[in-house]
């Protein structure tokens, strides 16, 4: 398992959102190459991308792109992220949607929210939860996830 880096969160990050949000962001930032993708996926609200060249175009973020540069993408892009209102939380990068990507650490937060529910839910809600975190990371720890 690849240790807990800027760089995985940022992978982490982009999977929240849909693969049109994160071709046009690849393009906003800089990516020139991905430019008529976006404009295909603008005006038809749908692109077909492969899982390899999707991989490939998430890489090219991680490795070519500043946070800066990252931070004015989605600021033009305003991504939606994908699976409701749950918003992204993480070491690096906090979105919590309508195109304000922070470069901040919200854990303290997670770790508070955490808390207060597990208070009031108690036991059967902390089992509850435990399971999940050991179930995702055995999927993390053979590769099942991402």
């Amino acid at each position: 398992m690849e240790s807990w880096s800027k760089e995985w969160e940022r992978r982490l990050l982009l999977a929240r959102l849909s693969d049109g949000d994160v071709i046009c962001i690849a393009a906003e930032a800089g990516l020139v190459h991905y430019r008529g993708m976006c404009e295909e996926y603008r005006r038809n609200k749908y692109v077909y991308v492969t899982d390899d060249a999707m991989n490939k175009l998430v890489e090219e973020l991680v490795a070519k792109v500043s946070d800066q540069e990252l931070l004015k993408a989605f600021k033009k892009v305003e991504p939606e992220i994908l699976w409701g209102e749950m918003p992204f939380r993480g070491k690096y990068y906090t979105y919590l949607g309508n195109g304000d990507l922070q470069l901040k650490n919200s854990w303290d937060e997670v770790r508070e929210d955490t808390y207060e529910v597990l208070e009031k839910g108690g036991e059967r809600l902390y089992a509850f939860i435990k399971a999940i975190v050991e179930l995702t990371e055995e999927m993390l720890k053979t590769g099942l996830a991402l």
